[in-house]
């Protein structure tokens, strides 16, 4: 019995000297843990676009920025289209590699022998052949700020040498075809940004006109859409809030119409040639159509669907959820707001004062209801960018029916 008793004595002398131990190694790991944590704090995804970052006087790497050195804007480098966007994270698909890989820059796609130009003032840092990329040039702006311009012609315009100090859209040199990593993408300038050594997204930088320079001109991304044998396309207008640096504004309207122009003459061209293609906003049936309903009233949203919440709310469609002032009820209880859907059934062409006298009307059935009310504040109003491009479609579509039956005509003659 006191054998028991001294063994049962020294196991909990044992078991408590382990605890003890258990506990005296974690506070020395928390301890050395804490002081050997990295107090240094990365610099932000997408650094400040009023003005280059300055670094803090004690950085040792440059001096603070004098008023004359702040670059406030930079600019499309070449004019084109955004053919591959930046992700470091999200791996994309590599046409030439036949693979998925990181993308860090953006390629703007344009011509063969298309003038380069500088983003921004700065000075020639580099100018070197990659292996992969081809003929490179970068440009530092200051304050950490770098610009790399790839897949670059071999010859540089005049006076492009390092240590060179350029303007901004000064020219640097031309689009070439010399990236080995990209050879089976279509002729493009590889442009990349940096800040502190860190890849940024390029477009963070650029100011609104230069993203409207790569942004409007749609009707190449339709025709390479057709070119890579897509058969039915749909490319759908930008609705934002005016302040919104991508949303479309009044000065933007010629030139979106210009690109429909531009898109129905390409379209009918390949209609021709047997290569087809269907561009929804395109299609119009000037025999039949929808019914009478559909065509005074729309979508039916509010009246004929509902948009349902995961949760289980109603809304009259899903542009409407998280406003709680269109929240109809639920699945528990059933249409608690009966006075949203009674005036949702007052949406139509005629309760529209902006579409009475409007021919296409009964093409658009008055437009969207949530377009109106964002812009509006009611849903009985129009969107009248969306009209004006909406106008233009049909236009189109019906100048495609009538180039398309007189090359039918002709060709039974």
């Amino acid at each position: 019995m006191e054998n028991k008793t001294k063994n049962e004595k020294t196991t909990r002398i044992l078991y408590l000297a382990v605890v003890g131990v258990l506990v005296f190694s974690a506070l020395i790991i928390g301890l050395v843990a804490a002081l050997g944590r990295d107090e240094t704090k990365l610099p932000d995804e997408t650094p400040p676009v009023e003005e280059n970052p300055a670094p803090t006087p004690d950085s040792g790497k440059t001096e603070a920025p004098t008023p004359d050195e702040t670059v406030s804007t930079y600019l499309a480098p070449v004019t084109g289209v955004i053919s591959k966007s930046h992700d470091d994270s999200l791996p994309v698909y590599s046409t030439t590699m036949n693979d998925f890989r990181v993308h860090q820059g953006i390629d703007i796609m344009t011509s063969a022998g298309a003038d380069v130009l500088a983003t921004a003032r700065g000075t020639v840092s580099l100018i070197w052949t990659d292996p992969l990329m081809g003929e490179c040039l970068s440009i530092d702006h200051g304050n950490g700020v770098v610009s790399v311009y790839k897949n670059l012609a071999k010859d540089k315009a005049e006076g492009i040498v390092v240590g060179a100090k350029v303007t901004a859209g000064q020219k640097l040199g031309t689009v070439g075809e010399s990236a080995l990593i990209e050879s089976a993408e279509e002729a493009h300038l590889h442009f990349e940004m940096t800040y502190q050594d860190e890849q940024v997204d390029p477009l963070s930088y650029f100011d609104e006109d230069s993203q409207k320079t790569s942004f409007l001109d749609f009707s190449k991304d339709v025709a390479h859409l057709a070119d890579l044998g897509f058969k039915q396309i749909s490319v759908e207008p930008v609705v934002a809030k005016p302040e919104d640096a991508y949303s479309i504004k009044e000065e933007d309207i010629p030139k979106i119409l210009e690109e429909y122009d531009e898109l129905a003459k390409d379209l009918i061209r390949r209609r021709k040639e047997g290569k087809g293609v269907n561009f929804f906003h395109f299609m119009i049936d000037l025999t039949g159509g929808p019914c009478v309903a559909k065509r005074l009233s729309g979508c039916g949203s509010g009246t004929e669907y509902l948009a349902v919440t995961p949760w289980g709310d109603f809304y009259p469609c899903h542009q409407f959820v998280g406003q709680e002032e269109f929240l109809m009820g639920n699945v528990d209880e059933g249409i608690t707001r009966t006075d949203i859907r009674d005036e949702f059934k007052t949406c139509n062409v005629y309760a529209k004062e902006k579409c009475r006298d409007c021919f296409a009307k009964f093409y658009c059935s008055g437009g969207c209801a949530a377009n109106s009310y964002n812009f509006h504040g009611k849903i009985n109003d129009a969107y009248d960018i969306g009209c004006e491009l909406q106008r233009k479609r049909i236009e189109c579509a019906i100048m495609m029916k009538v180039a398309l039956a007189e090359e039918e005509e002709n060709a039974n003659d």
